[in-house]
């Protein structure tokens, strides 16, 4: 046989292996590795959940991937671990106390390898009571498995609007109910100022 002809018989032989039948996958076997997959991710969760809340940064920072996106209120918040990484030391720095509660946590493995999840998420960013911050919404994700590790690849906080506008309204109250009668009136004072100008405006 010359050289030509071992090259189309070894090129043959590459195409009937390319089409050669892939073995089959033993049904058992792709259920428990979804199974772990959904467990995996949901352990991720309530990891993230209670990092913050303890004040574990690092590992916290440990639960992305590389290159995650995160997303909040339909905003790009962080672009890769490295922005996580510098708004989690921002949050350490600031001495805020944090509190994350993850309930309902829903996983749905998309492969061995991969899920997406979702969990009904309450943060509270410092006393709330004092000038601090709370969110009352969802958390959804897509996380992947790296080097046996599950991370957060992509993340997506949101609320609904009147959960929001519930919140605004308590501060308000709150931020109301702690003013001196002085500054109650300078502000109705101003408040009638405002609505006289605007009258005013339109005759």
């Amino acid at each position: 046989m010359n050289r030509d002809l071992r090259w189309m018989a070894f090129f043959a032989l590459l195409g009937a292996l390319s089409c050669a039948p892939s073995p089959p996958v033993n049904s058992d076997t792709l259920a428990a590795e979804l199974t772990a997959a959904e467990v995996g991710a949901a352990a991720l969760v309530r990891e993230w959940a209670a990092t913050g809340s303890e004040g574990r940064w690092e590992d916290l920072s440990a639960l992305y991937a590389d290159d995650v996106t995160w997303i909040e209120q339909g905003e790009l918040r962080y672009n890769g671990r490295a922005a996580v990484e510098e708004g989690i030391a921002s949050a350490a720095a600031s001495g805020l106390s944090i509190q994350t509660n993850v309930e309902n946590v829903v996983a749905t493995a998309l492969g061995p390898d991969v899920a997406a999840v979702r969990a009904d998420t309450d943060i509270v960013f410092g006393d709330a009571a004092n000038g601090g911050f709370h969110f009352d919404g969802m958390l959804s994700a897509v996380v992947v498995k790296i080097d046996g590790d599950w991370l957060f690849l992509e993340g997506h906080l949101s609320a609904p609007p009147r959960r929001q506008e519930g919140a605004l309204r308590e501060r308000a109250q709150r931020a109301r109910a702690e003013l001196t009668p002085e500054e109650r009136a300078a502000r109705r004072e101003r408040f009638l100022d405002r609505r006289q100008q605007r009258f005013q405006g339109t005759q």
